[in-house]
């Protein structure tokens, strides 16, 4: 018996769940999300795979002093774009 074809209460409600699928499947705002977790997943791999390159490259000593670069050097990016990040 077909999911999509049955009577009484049940079967108009796998009707409408169907239905809400099939416009799911369609819809943009779907597209659009996965393509955002993608970008943002291959993003953070990419930030990863190079926080290990950067850690067999310095000692921890050269790593610290990068951390604290980067930590004034984003402070000192926050006031100078007055936080209009684009």
């Amino acid at each position: 018996m077909n999911n999509y074809i049955c009577k009484g209460i049940s079967g108009l409600f796998i009707h409408k769940y169907a239905r809400n699928k099939l416009k799911l499947r369609k819809s943009t705002f779907l597209k659009d999300v996965s393509t955002l977790s993608i970008g943002t997943i291959i993003s953070q791999l990419i930030n990863s795979g190079g926080l290990l390159l950067l850690s067999r490259l310095y000692s921890v000593e050269e790593f610290g002093n990068l951390a604290i670069f980067m930590a004034y050097g984003s402070i000192v990016f926050s006031f100078s774009t007055l936080k209009l990040d684009l």
